[in-house]
């Protein structure tokens, strides 16, 4: 799907933006609430983002605690509004498992696709944002 998105950038000048979403402390809800309810916050994160974006995007697990929205027509300022409410939808939004509730974030990184790029390095600069996002909340913190 991102070499297709890629494809139709160059082709049809259009925008469209990555977003990278890296789930927060996956491992220490394994750790305290058990696996079934990391499995369970990995389906309700997927489920809340496949939720919150356009028929025309693409939600998708990249793999471990990694997902990755592919959104048309969207510019990487307009990808950070989204971004917002991407967070709230986790953050805010109380997810239950047995009785417990399970605080569930992300991080995210951006990368705005463009004709010359390849999947690569659209993920390569998503991740690089991304990581600056987790060491900017680790310096707020």
């Amino acid at each position: 799907a991102l070499h297709q998105r890629i494809a139709r950038v160059a082709r049809d000048n259009i925008c469209a933006t990555l977003v990278y979403v890296d789930v927060n402390q996956l491992k220490a809800i394994n750790d305290e609430y058990g696996h079934a309810a990391g499995d369970f916050a990995l389906i309700e994160i997927a489920s809340r983002l496949a939720g919150a974006i356009r028929s025309s995007d693409i939600a998708a697990r990249i793999g471990g605690d990694e997902f990755g929205l592919l959104l048309d027509h969207m510019t990487a300022d307009d990808a950070k509004a989204q971004i917002a409410r991407f967070a709230h939808l986790l953050s805010e939004v109380p997810t239950e498992f047995e009785g417990r509730t399970i605080p569930l974030s992300a991080c995210f990184g951006i990368a705005t696709l463009e004709g010359n790029m390849n999947e690569t390095d659209v993920l390569a600069a998503a991740d690089r944002d991304m990581y600056r996002a987790k060491a900017a909340e680790r310096r707020a913190a």
